[in-house]
This record gives structure tokens, C-alpha cells and sequence, in this order.
């Protein structure tokens, strides 16, 4: 059985570990409104860049932060992705992938060191 375990959510959108079983998959699902999407941790890294791309793009519009609008545009195996946006979602996307990272690097951390905190302890 595939399990989604909550890893953190906010107004952007929330992440959840895939796992199959007590073995957790390399994939996180990042659900962003009505759209999810499976990625790894380099896809992850990725789209952290791009996030951060579109914040130092938009410094530059002239518009006020809270007027500018923001998009974030990527590519999939399956399909374009455009979201559009003001400054605190992007902000709020910023703040989801890093969590994400975190959490990876914690639980790599965590197994390479064999330690559990599992809820059935």
C-alpha cells in the first residue's frame, strides 16, 4: 500500500513523502493548488532556482511588490506548468521547497546514522 505522509504545508501548498510500505520513496508529491507533482531531490533543487529566479527578476519590474505579478514556468515529461502569482505565494513556494530540503537532508542525516523516530517507538 502507497502512503502520502504530510511533510509541510502552507498557503502555497503542501509536500508529502511517498511511501510504499516502511520504505519511503525518492519522490515527494508537492501539491500547489490543484496541480501535484512528483519530484526528486535535484528536481526539487531545481525548482528552488527558478523560484529564486523569479523574485530577483521581478526586483527589477518597477512595480510595487504587492502589484508586480510573479510566474513560475516549468517543464515536466508530461506537460508545461505556469503559475502565476504575487510576491507572498512566491514567497510562500520559496519557504514550501526549502522545508522540502530540509526535511530530505534530515532524513538522509537520520539514516545514515540509523536513527529512528518512527511513531510506532
Amino acid at each position: 500500500m502507497t502512503l502520502l505522509t504530510p511533510i509541510f504545508s502552507n498557503d502555497a501548498g503542501v509536500a508529502y513523502q511517498i511511501k510504499r510500505g516502511d520504505k519511503a520513496l525518492e519522490k515527494i508529491q508537492l501539491q500547489i493548488g490543484d496541480i501535484a507533482a512528483l519530484m526528486n531531490f535535484n528536481e526539487i533543487k531545481d525548482f528552488l532556482r527558478v523560484i529564486r529566479l523569479v523574485k530577483q527578476g521581478c526586483s527589477r519590474c518597477g512595480l510595487s511588490e504587492d502589484k508586480a505579478l510573479r510566474s513560475i514556468k516549468f517543464l515536466t515529461s508530461v506537460a508545461e506548468v505556469k503559475f502565476k502569482s504575487d510576491i507572498k505565494m512566491i514567497n510562500d513556494l520559496e519557504e514550501l521547497v526549502l522545508e522540502i530540503l530540509v526535511y530530505s537532508k534530515l532524513q538522509s542525516l537520520m539514516m545514515d546514522n540509523k536513527i529512528d523516530f518512527s511513531e510506532n517507538d
